[in-house]
C-alpha cells in the first residue's frame, strides 16, 4: 500500500503483525496522546520498538551503523519510512520491514535509505547495506538511470508517488 487509508492492509503484511502479535493499539491509544494519529509522545520514540525489541535498546548504533542520537538510529527512519503519500504530504509506511534498497529497481518504489541520505543512488545504499550488516550484496541493477542520486531520479523517472516522496525528502 503506498496511499494514506491503507495502513491496516500494510500492518497486516507485516511479521511481527503475521507472527508476533503486533496490532494497532500496540502502538496508537484511541484515548491518548495527540488527535494528529492518537499515539503518545513515547511511542514517536524507540519505546514503540523496544517494548518488544529490548536487545536492540543496549546496542542501538551497533544495530543501526548510525549514530544513536542521529536520525539513522530512528526505528520508524528505516523500519516505517515515510514513503506512503496522502492529503499532501508524506506518511509513515504502516508495513514494517527491514530496509532494503533493491525495492527502487525491483518495485519502483520509494526506500527509506535514500529519504534521508538523498545525494546517494539505490545501489550506493543498498552497497553500502551489505557492507555494514554483513550481508549477501543485491542483484544491481543494469539501467544506468540508477546511477544517478535516487530522489533526482524518482523525481523525474518516477510514478507520481516516487515524485512525491522525492520531492518531500
Amino acid at each position: 500500500p503506498r496511499l494514506t487509508a491503507y495502513e491496516y492492509q500494510s500492518l497486516l503484511m507485516t511479521a511481527d503483525y503475521q507472527k508476533g502479535g503486533l496490532t494497532c493499539i500496540t502502538c496508537h491509544n484511541m484515548h491518548g496522546g495527540d488527535p494528529k494519529g492518537m499515539i503518545t509522545d513515547e511511542k514517536r520514540g524507540p519505546a514503540a520498538c523496544l517494548q518488544c525489541h529490548s536487545e536492540i535498546g543496549s546496542d542501538v548504533a551497533g544495530h543501526t551503523k548510525h549514530l544513536t542520537d542521529s536520525t539513522g538510529s530512528d526505528c520508524y527512519a528505516c523500519h516505517m519510512p515515510k514513503i506512503v503519500f496522502g492529503v499532501m504530504q508524506a506518511h509513515p509506511t504502516h508495513r514494517i520491514a527491514k530496509p532494503d534498497p533493491s525495492r527502487a529497481w525491483a518495485f519502483q518504489m520509494p526506500e527509506a535509505c535514500t529519504v534521508c541520505h538523498v545525494n546517494r543512488t539505490a545501489v550506493w545504499a543498498a552497497l553500502e547495506l551489505s557492507r555494514t550488516h554483513g550481508t549477501e550484496a543485491p542483484v544491481l541493477p543494469e539501467d544506468p538511470q540508477f546511477g544517478t542520486a535516487e530522489t533526482v531520479r524518482a523525481a523525474f523517472a518516477g510514478d507520481v508517488v516516487q515524485r512525491a516522496i522525492a520531492a518531500e525528502a
